[in-house]
């Protein structure tokens, strides 16, 4: 009887999963005659040994491209202004504004099913309906190359386009003239 099995390292590659499997056969040696011999193994169905590699990555949105959002004419509110994070026609999430004006989406994570690929994604600003904002019409476009770094960890590269601040304009209401004609004026006085 015989068997084979996996030598895993003493020292494991991070993110691999090495397979346990003892493949165990035998071999029955038979005389033919004429100086020939038959060999006749037996062995189990299973005879493939599958490890199993793992890599993650996240890219930090706010870290790596910062959008954020500046309005002027006022002070910005937090949750004022709304944002969508596109992959393709594939919407994957909208957020708002923080007061100090960051857009915090998720982290994107990536797994080793990405590796080699790359990924295009954009981030837009969702017009509101106020009528004394001017809404930015830019567009962030950035794009994430996946490889692989060894040891279960991805390796991201993204290129971006810049600018990466949103600038919405207040226009605020025309106030009237400090010297406006308030038309007639209606005196209590009795006169004299």
């Amino acid at each position: 009887d015989y068997s084979i099995k996996e030598i895993i390292p003493a020292a494991k590659e991070a993110g691999m999963a090495y397979d346990s499997l003892v493949i165990n056969f035998s071999v029955t040696v038979t005389d033919e005659g004429g100086g020939v011999l038959a060999a006749t193994a037996t062995k189990p169905a299973d005879t493939e040994f599958n490890n199993v590699y793992t890599a993650t990555g996240a890219l930090d949105i706010e870290l790596v491209i910062n959008p954020t959002k500046t309005l002027t004419g006022r002070d910005l509110t937090a949750g004022e202004f709304t944002f969508i994070l596109r992959r393709g026609a594939q919407d994957l999430q909208t957020v708002t504004n923080d007061a100090q004006g960051n857009i915090l989406f998720q982290p994107l994570v990536y797994t080793q099913d990405d590796i080699g690929q790359t990924y295009s994604y954009t981030i837009t600003e969702i017009p509101g309906a106020a009528g004394d904002i001017t809404y930015s019409d830019l567009t962030i476009a950035f794009s994430v190359l996946v490889e692989d770094a060894g040891n279960g960890v991805l390796s991201l590269t993204t290129a971006a386009t810049a600018p990466t601040t949103f600038t919405n304009t207040y226009n605020a209401p025309d106030a009237p003239p400090a010297n406006a004609d308030l038309g007639a004026v209606i005196s209590n006085i009795a006169d004299l």
